[in-house]
């Protein structure tokens, strides 16, 4: 036993301070319950690192390394110094590469960017507010300098033959454990969009040349075995915008030993590439390759070109082509093209098709006609055919419609005594109408 008392406490890592009042206890027990508070004591101290280290990890995110953005190294030389550099800096860590390239753009590009009309810092000012420090633009200014480049670029989608161009940004993905610098995803956004990505360290590699980041892209997907990193590179080969080295490029996967997948993502991305290559591989893959999804797709990728000659093939496609499945999908894009030639196509095979289900496919088709367009059509059709299976669909596709003249044709029809026992026939209750 203690002659003296006296009390000795420790913080116990977030716990309540424990007192020992050494009164009645002896001093072996006394060790253990010191003995228990240092243990304590070094784990809320281990913790307390533990979080320091984390956040002063966090806080290199914000730093941007541009010394490989000079245009004087070629793009495979800037990839390497930057891994090279980060590995030293940040190993065991996740980074981002990033460049840009010139991509083609289409009106969803534009209303995407409408979309995400907010304050979030866009990746183009994450990187160049770092370069131009002296740039004292406000958010309020740099939203109204947004609005006033959308509403200059607009007119110029005015003509959706003409391609036109924006910077587009690859983002690549890259794991530095264990001293391996890894590529596991790539991602594609327009410079001029809110960057969202998680933080981390990121190394600019300033502009790409289209040729040499191509050739980096090929390299680095027959390197890889990853099927989702590959559909990635497709992608980001086929959003560059010379379109000869890319249609070869795709071309060689399509025809090539490769999954269904990676065909289906070329020939996607082939719908950007307005180029005699182009309508050439398309009409080739639409008429005569044996697989028939491939077919299929090669169908909407004619449909996103918008010119005569897809339209030429589309047409023969729809009016003609023996394959059901082939047929009902080049007929369902033809009715998504803007001309009125389409409309004239699909009136026709309303009218001379004797194939039931290929008749009512092409009044669904027609239905996703503009209503100034398919109302008229529907509305003819559900008077005069003489088949009641076809009138009845075509009353259902009216039905879906919100055109005022659809309500006109309903109450005409039942207001004419000739026309209700009709109307009866096909299950539509006139009463319902008024």
């Amino acid at each position: 036993m203690l002659k003296n008392n006296f009390i000795f406490c420790l913080p116990s890592g977030g716990q309540e301070f424990y007192c020992l009042d050494t009164k009645n206890e002896n001093l072996d027990q006394m060790k253990i319950k010191v003995k228990s508070q240092l243990i304590l004591y070094f784990f809320f101290l281990l913790e307390l690192i533990i979080i320091i280290v984390f956040l002063a990890k966090t806080s290199f995110a914000l730093e941007i390394n541009k010394l490989f953005a000079c245009q004087d190294f070629d793009f495979n030389t800037r990839v390497n110094f930057a891994l090279d550099l980060a590995l030293k800096k940040y190993d065991g860590q996740k980074i981002w590469l990033i460049y840009s390239v010139d991509s083609i753009y289409s009106m969803k590009d534009i209303k995407r960017m409408q979309e995400t009309g907010n304050t979030n810092l866009t990746l183009e000012q994450i990187i160049f507010e770092k370069i131009c420090p002296n740039d004292n633009r406000t958010k309020e200014q740099e939203i109204q300098r947004k609005v006033a480049s959308i509403n200059q670029i607009k007119p110029q989608l005015e003509d959706k033959n003409r391609p036109d161009y924006f910077k587009l940004a690859i983002i690549l993905d890259y794991s530095l454990e264990s001293g391996n610098p890894c590529l596991y995803h790539i991602f594609l956004q327009r410079m001029d969009q809110p960057f969202f990505k998680e933080i981390r360290p990121i190394f600019w590699l300033g502009e790409g040349v289209a040729s040499t980041s191509l050739d980096w892209l090929k390299y680095q997907f027959h390197k890889t075995t990853y099927s989702k990193l590959q559909q990635q590179m497709i992608a980001s080969i086929g959003a560059h915008k010379c379109s000869k080295q890319v249609v070869e490029f795709q071309k060689h996967i399509i025809l090539g030993n490769y999954s269904l997948s990676l065909k289906n993502e070329a020939i996607h991305w082939l719908g950007r590439h307005n180029s005699h290559e182009t309508i050439n591989l398309l009409t080739y893959l639409a008429l005569k390759h044996k697989d028939i999804r491939l077919r299929k797709k090669s169908i909407f990728a004619l449909s996103q070109l918008k010119t005569r000659d897809a339209f030429a093939i589309i047409s023969i496609l729809a009016r003609k082509e023996k394959n059901q499945e082939v047929r009902q999908t080049a007929i369902f894009w033809l009715s998504q093209l803007p001309c009125e030639d389409a409309t004239e196509v699909l009136n026709g095979i309303l009218m001379n098709e004797k194939n039931l289900k290929i008749k009512e496919y092409t009044l669904f088709a027609i239905s996703q006609l503009p209503e100034r367009k398919a109302t008229p059509i529907l509305s003819r059709i559900a008077q005069t055919s003489p088949d009641s299976r076809i009138r009845k669909r075509a009353m259902f596709w009216l039905d879906q419609t919100k055109d005022q003249r659809m309500l006109d044709f309903f109450l005409d029809l039942a207001n004419d005594e000739k026309q209700q026992n009709t109307m009866i026939n096909l299950g539509v209750d006139s009463k319902n109408i008024e």
